[in-house]
């Protein structure tokens, strides 16, 4: 487990310091624009946090989001 995280802990800087390297790399399978990915790689924080109550209620949070989001598209499309 260790090894594994002090990967993880590698890609992290790694990605934190090249977020230009990370949009490039990020645009054809998102398909999104480079630059908007850059954008948001420059606010994005990376790294391996406890997994605690708040951080499971922030990604539902995200989760329910998004399912609404598909639900929408799908009423209106």
């Amino acid at each position: 487990m260790k090894t594994l995280l002090d990967e993880v802990s590698i890609v992290d800087k790694w990605a934190t310091n090249n977020p230009e390297e990370v949009a490039k790399f990020l645009e054809p399978e998102l398909g999104i624009p480079a630059a908007a990915l850059e954008n948001a790689e420059k606010r994005r924080k990376y790294g391996i946090l406890p997994l605690t109550d708040e951080v499971i209620t922030q990604q539902q949070n995200i989760a329910d989001t998004f399912h609404k989001i598909k639900r929408r598209c799908i009423i209106e499309g």
